[in-house]
């Protein structure tokens, strides 16, 4: 049975070039974000963008 997964699209603001942003789907699986408060869930979505926290913009869950 596969894992039910969640999608979030993350925007990643550039430091350098304040007016454009990354946009990045991430397809992330319940069971490990589930129990996160939203510091710790930042810091995770961060690390999967391979970026720092404090660039991370926003995070919104994305429906197909």
């Amino acid at each position: 049975m596969p894992k039910k997964t969640t999608n979030y699209v993350v925007t990643i603001a550039d430091a350098i070039n304040s007016n454009q942003n990354r946009q990045v789907v991430l397809q992330l699986p319940r069971e490990e974000v589930r129990y996160l408060n939203q510091a710790e869930f930042k810091k995770f979505v961060a690390d999967k963008c391979q970026v720092s926290a404090f660039k991370i913009h926003s995070i919104e869950r994305f429906y197909k």
